[in-house]
């Protein structure tokens, strides 16, 4: 989506500039008003006119810049709003924590573990769908402890979600039980309440890896089985470089949010696709 960067900066500017030509316009028609009530004791006839016609196309022209303002902002709000909205997790009360963008060539699993906040909309920049654009990491996931993730309160449930995004629609997920869980652990197969991939959901599962570490560069990785290139199998890794050998590893850019397209595991050399945006949110359930 080539967007402009500064959507945010964009709607503040357009809307502050809406409201101070509302304000012009009124004081306009106001000085019609008082022209009017004041010309038989202030203005001769022809001055009269001459000053109320000055003054009607001083006020055409503000409603005419008017106009053209609040349609701009209005194209403006429209691309924010179908711009969040495939970022922002579809089902009320998540909220996210960490947005990772493919192809810019940082770290995911760096901008995870590294404190404090990483966000592009201090910046002003609401597009995050424009590439490369720097991962965003909410300060929220330094105080994991505090979000009620340790200590929960009776009959409350803590969950956090891994979605991927590609063409702003959402291509797979997994649900984890967060309670008790660290920033790391929580990604973890003894955890899973609800995915996508149905044969993630299956008592005993075969893993050769679940782990937000992985292994060897592949973050936030989930394998089934290391059978050789042509039989790697598994549902979703972050290639964090092209260090591997493998030709599912090759990408064109990263970090590559690799993952398997079907209902379940994908041989990675078969059949796998590459998600623009990898979102992490949590959300505590009473």
């Amino acid at each position: 989506m080539e967007i402009s960067c500064n959507i945010a900066e964009e709607i503040n500017t357009f809307s502050s500039e809406r409201d101070t030509r509302e304000k012009t316009e009124d004081m306009a028609r106001q000085k019609i008003f008082i022209v009017v009530i004041l010309s038989c004791s202030c203005l001769e006839g022809a001055s009269f006119r001459s000053r109320l016609d000055d003054l009607m196309e001083e006020t055409r022209e503000l409603t005419y810049d008017y106009q053209k303002l609040d349609a701009r902002l209005q194209h403006i709000e429209d691309q924010s709003v179908n711009l969040q909205g495939a970022s922002s997790t579809p089902d009320q009360g998540w909220e996210m924590v960490f947005r990772g963008m493919r192809g810019n060539g940082e770290s995911i699993y760096d901008a995870w573990q590294s404190s404090g906040t990483n966000s592009p909309f201090f910046d002003g920049c609401m597009n995050y769908y424009s590439y490369p654009l720097k991962h965003y990491r909410s300060f929220r996931i330094d105080e994991w402890d505090s979000l009620n993730i340790r200590e929960i309160k009776p009959g409350q449930s803590v969950l956090v979600k891994v979605e991927l995004f590609k063409d702003d629609a959402r291509v797979a997920y997994v649900v984890f039980d967060g309670i008790g869980s660290d920033m790391f652990n929580w990604f973890n197969d003894s955890r899973i309440l609800d995915s996508g991939w149905s044969d993630l959901l299956a008592v005993n599962g075969t893993y050769n890896y679940f782990s937000l570490l992985g292994h060897s560069g592949k973050t936030f990785f989930i394998n089934k089985l290391y059978g050789g290139c042509p039989a790697d199998e598994g549902w979703l890794m972050i290639e964090e470089d092209d260090s591997h050998p493998c030709s599912y590893d090759k990408q064109p850019s990263y970090p590559a949010f690799v993952y398997a397209p079907g209902p379940t595991s994908t041989i990675w050399e078969t059949k796998h696709e590459v998600a623009d945006i990898m979102v992490v949110s949590i959300k505590n359930s009473p």
